[in-house]
């Protein structure tokens, strides 16, 4: 990985532009990266390394989605998390919200929400669903195809299905305690701590800051870009005239 060494006032423009290769980062060094960028605009410059992360998360969320819908990120396997035995339980079918799930035999919910979903106009960044054995495959439907599968006297009885709302996956007319979940999620540790075996539970003392940072390596040059110009504009903060002068000295301040 080459690293661009900081120089001191160093305009924005110039370090916005300057060209980069990037490799996979760790949330860590996605942070450092920008401080240090900063730094070398005003050394003064404060802020929180969660505020940072946060802003990124957003400029890789809206990539992400995009680049998804258009079919671009098949293959991309660094984005993928992997949530092995991800309990569910079922739920009855008058307490359900969804009119179409009350045609069905069962209706199972996963227990706890999926974290930091990404969702695109073709639907959540899910790559795959399955039970423990992976050899069922659950298939993405909407509530309306569902119902209309459900009214057709001759429908496929080998097919099963799931439908993803709040942030919960639901599955009708089986009955299983626990499935497999491939998807894209920014918050990776979160994802993998609702494993229910050979997870993050073995390894809990993990930071999130150890995690990769995730996006893809051909637009993480944008996202470092986008993340640092948004954190600068929303700091306000000035070009440093005086980075060795001492900073109680100094008539400008960081809003």
């Amino acid at each position: 990985m080459r690293l661009r060494v900081p120089v001191k006032r160093l305009k924005l423009s110039s370090l916005l532009c300057f060209t980069i290769k990037f490799t996979t980062m760790k949330n860590s060094e996605f942070v450092s990266r920008i401080m240090n960028d900063m730094n070398s605009i005003n050394k003064d410059a404060h802020v929180s390394r969660r505020w940072i992360l946060s802003i990124g998360r957003q400029k890789a969320r809206s990539y992400i989605a995009q680049k998804y819908a258009d079919g671009t990120l098949f293959g991309e396997e660094s984005l993928y998390t992997h949530i092995n035995c991800m309990e569910m339980e079922r739920v009855r079918k008058v307490d359900c919200c969804f009119d179409e799930f009350k045609l069905c035999r069962i209706l199972m919910r996963s227990k706890k929400r999926l974290p930091d979903m990404i969702y695109t106009r073709i639907g959540p960044a899910i790559i795959k669903v399955s039970n423990i054995m992976d050899d069922i495959i659950f298939t993405p439907i909407s509530l309306r195809k569902y119902a209309n599968n459900k009214e057709r006297k001759y429908g496929n009885i080998d097919q099963y299905y799931y439908y993803v709302n709040d942030g919960y996956i639901y599955i009708p007319d089986i009955n299983i305690e626990a499935i497999n979940v491939d998807l894209i999620t920014l918050d990776r540790k979160a994802a993998l701590e609702l494993g229910g075996c050979g997870t993050e539970k073995d390894n809990p003392c993990i930071s999130q800051w150890d995690y990769d940072f995730i996006c893809p390596d051909k637009l993480l040059e944008y996202v470092v870009s986008e993340t640092l110009r948004e954190t600068i504009a929303k700091l306000q903060i000035p070009t440093d005239e005086n980075p060795d002068m001492d900073i109680n000295k100094k008539t400008q301040k960081i809003q």
